[in-house]
């Protein structure tokens, strides 16, 4: 995958974003303009070190987009944000920062996944086929 030049003036929004964009193309496949329009409501405050959005992890904005919209119609809201939490901490493993350091395991992640959404009859998009 190629990242697109994306400049923030924070350093820790460049790696927010490039978290992003490995997450949503290894779970969802999504383009690099798809990350893109998806990650630019987030823009002005990437660029913000100070921001609120720091205080939660990268995986934190992604985990409910991991939910596909067939299965999110059948939840409550309560279920929802379990759900929501269980991805993120099966991509995490443990709540941190883990997903920006350069050694994460993003197909272990792809496989924690896909383990909790098969118990709910569903998965994540399979790789070498169109969305």
């Amino acid at each position: 995958m190629v990242l697109l030049m994306r400049t923030f003036a924070a350093r820790s929004g460049k790696a927010y974003y490039e978290a992003w964009s490995k997450a949503l193309d290894t779970f969802l496949r999504w383009s690099d303009d798809e990350v893109w329009d998806w990650a630019r409501r987030f823009e002005h405050r990437l660029n913000n070190p100070d921001d609120l959005l720091y205080n939660d992890t990268p995986m934190q904005y992604v985990a409910g987009l991991l939910i596909p919209d067939r299965l999110a119609a059948c939840l409550s809201d309560d279920e929802r944000r379990e759900l929501r939490r269980d991805l993120r901490y099966a991509i995490e493993i443990d709540g941190t920062m883990s997903t920006l350091q350069e050694n994460f395991d993003w197909d272990a992640a792809r496989t924690r996944v896909s383990e909790i959404l098969a118990r709910r009859g569903f998965g994540l998009p399979e790789r070498g086929t169109p969305p």
